[in-house]
């Protein structure tokens, strides 16, 4: 009798061991996917490549630097940038990483929904980028031109300069592939460089704003000295024609004088 019990406890301690670690290695793999809106699917991106993975974390996290700040010029870069990734992957031959960072980014721009739409308010590329990104094709029957063609060039266009090259219609697999690799640090070192970059458009807009304000001022005086230069030509011309008035009428006096006098003196002769 005691044998049993102890034979059912074993049991039991057994069962109890492999729930646990089935719950542990559940909670374990979630931390590398990612909820959806309504958090009741998950994009799993535990399968990505290492690089891809490390291109969304830095791509996304330059994007989030820029919607705290709701530039709408760096709004711009960042969701061309993620856009413009997806094709990189396709162009790298990565389609089912493609497919995985696509419904990541769709995410993304999910969970930045209200921030975004007050961004693009009256901002047709940012809303345009945002369509663009929750159009992505991600299901398991996308094909490689299928995918490539739901990133237009204007798109690309928009992008970092270093992210273009990966997307091109002419890239190939070792180039895209190289564009992923040094991807993460260029989009580390923008957002580094973002506020030295918004100082320095700050500054050229104040610069901008001085020399407009002197042009302004220079254009004001300009046209103050030309309507004095105006009235004062026009009081010369009003004098110089009431002196060549009053000569005429000083010369007509004078020869109707001396039209009289002549009359006069051929009446005297009689004639």
């Amino acid at each position: 009798m005691k044998k049993n019990v102890l034979l059912v406890m074993a049991v039991a301690a057994m069962l109890f061991a492999s729930c646990g670690g089935s719950k542990t290695k559940s909670a374990a793999e979630a931390t590398d996917s990612t909820a959806t809106a309504d958090s009741t699917e998950q994009v799993d991106t535990t399968a990505l490549a290492p690089e891809t993975k490390s291109t969304l974390n830095a791509l996304t996290a330059q994007a989030t630097s820029a919607i705290e700040k709701k530039d709408p010029k760096q709004v711009t870069t960042a969701l061309a940038d993620l856009a413009t990734t997806y094709k990189t992957l396709v162009n790298a031959g990565k389609l089912d990483d493609a497919k995985a960072y696509g419904a990541a980014i769709k995410k993304f721009v999910k969970d930045n929904e209200q921030t975004l739409k007050s961004v693009a308010t009256n901002n047709t590329t940012i809303a345009d980028l945002i369509t663009n990104i929750e159009n992505l094709p991600t299901t398991a029957a996308t094909t490689a031109d299928e995918a490539k063609k739901a990133v237009a060039q204007d798109v690309v266009n928009l992008a970092s300069p270093y992210l273009q090259k990966g997307a091109a219609a002419a890239a190939t697999a070792e180039a895209a592939a190289a564009v992923l690799k040094n991807a993460p640090a260029a989009a580390k070192a923008a957002i580094d460089a973002a506020p030295a970059t918004a100082k320095a458009a700050a500054e050229q807009a104040a610069n901008q704003a001085v020399n407009n304000a002197k042009t302004a001022a220079e254009n004001k005086v300009n046209e103050e000295a030309n309507k004095a230069a105006s009235k004062a030509n026009e009081a010369v011309t009003k004098a110089q024609n009431k002196a060549a008035e009053k000569v005429n009428k000083a010369a007509n006096k004078a020869n109707d004088a001396v039209n009289k006098a002549a009359g006069k003196a051929l009446k005297g002769l009689g004639l």
